[in-house]
């Protein structure tokens, strides 16, 4: 019997894969790597899973677990279904980080809970070691497990790794970069990441709208997905914007969607690329960091 499990929270995004990377390297197995799944995340993030699950099983680790928030009757209704039977937003949206709660973390402790494995650990006494990617740029976000079954570890702030060390890891390990981890109606989007789901993915994007008009009557403090704003009125100001840089003119535009055309033009993707250089890196990474890697969002504490 094993009195220590070792298991892995993986949002599958940068931070995932570079501690999942580096610590195969350095001989740290795992019993477990979870990823808890509200159901509607990026595409690309599901696509990457398999692929790195191919990575995962020929360097002697577990392929990714998948969890889901089932109900009594072992249905999974996800976060957007839900959102959408209740008529509401994503908790974020005003304010409240339930999201992670209810659809990353009970589905962890709930598998562990009934795992004879993780059971057999703490009948000897001990604890299981929860592995999770928050790095040196964002150390705020680590804290101490309350739940007293599990000890939280961040192996990137041990070795004091942020975002740039991150991705040159996957990068020299000869992986593709993920996408970022998130869901596709997530109110920490920026504008700009807004307008690329317009743009590259529309289904997504009016799935979203879809949910943001279902729960407009209940608004009282929030306008929209983007707390402030609507959605909608984002890329009705980014189609906006471009006829007027297209023109060179502007006429009549309503105040709201004039105000919004500011924030379009100034939302952009951190430029990696310049980042890079700065740190030295070399050349051959430096070319890649203009892929817009970009941090978690703000529900995944």
């Amino acid at each position: 019997m094993k009195n220590q499990l070792n298991v892995a929270a993986a949002g599958l995004g940068v931070n995932t894969i570079a501690y999942l990377v580096e610590c195969t390297k350095r001989g740290i197995l795992f019993d477990y790597i979870f990823f808890s799944d509200p159901g509607k995340e990026n595409p690309k993030t599901y696509e990457y899973r398999e692929y790195f699950n191919k990575w995962l099983l020929e360097h002697g680790q577990p392929e990714i677990t998948t969890l889901y928030n089932l109900t009594h009757d072992q249905k999974f209704i996800g976060l957007y279904q839900d959102n959408l039977n209740l008529g509401t937003l994503p908790s974020i949206a005003y304010g409240f980080k339930k999201c992670s709660q209810k659809y990353k973390i009970r589905p962890f402790e709930k598998f562990l809970n009934n795992d004879e494995l993780a059971k057999s650990v703490w009948k000897l006494g001990g604890k299981i070691n929860v592995y999770k990617g928050i790095d040196a740029d964002e150390s705020h976000r680590a804290i101490e497990n309350p739940n007293k079954k599990f000890i939280n570890i961040y192996p990137l702030l041990e070795w004091e790794w942020g975002r740039f060390e991150c991705v040159k890891c996957i990068l020299e390990a000869g992986l593709l970069l993920p996408p970022k981890s998130s869901c596709t109606f997530c109110p920490s989007m920026k504008p700009w990441e807004i307008i690329e789901l317009y743009e590259n993915n529309p289904k997504e994007f009016y799935d979203a709208i879809r949910m943001e008009r279902n729960a407009e009557a209940n608004f009282l403090t929030i306008k929209g997905l983007g707390r402030d704003f609507s959605w909608w009125d984002l890329i009705v100001a980014y189609k906006y914007l471009k006829l007027v840089k297209k023109h060179n003119a502007m006429g009549y535009i309503p105040d709201k969607i004039k105000r919004l055309m500011l924030k379009v033009n100034r939302s952009k993707p951190i430029d990696y690329e310049t980042i890079s250089k700065e740190r030295n890196a070399k050349t051959c990474i430096n070319d890649l960091f203009s892929q817009g890697i970009e941090m978690p969002c703000d529900c995944m504490n």
